[in-house]
């Protein structure tokens, strides 16, 4: 059941990232209403609480540290 939920939570966090940046997009084009500026500032706080009960309940950070995924070279 554990697994389930953190299912549903990542399917509802990515599904928020996709709106934001939907909205990011729009800003950079014809700028936001202030009605759609509360939206993703209400988007933005449900994301900050997805991610800690996403870490909460799993070993692996929700996204990666860039540097665990930057290429070695030797």
């Amino acid at each position: 059941m554990g697994d389930c939920n953190a299912q549903k939570l990542r399917v509802e966090f990515v599904n928020l990232l996709r709106r934001q940046i939907e909205a990011l997009e729009l800003d950079a084009f014809v700028g936001l209403t202030d009605a759609e500026q509360h939206e993703y500032d209400g988007r933005q706080a449900r994301i900050r609480d997805l991610e800690e009960r996403i870490e909460k309940t799993s070993d692996q950070p929700l996204i990666p540290a860039a540097a665990d995924k930057a290429p070695h070279y030797r």
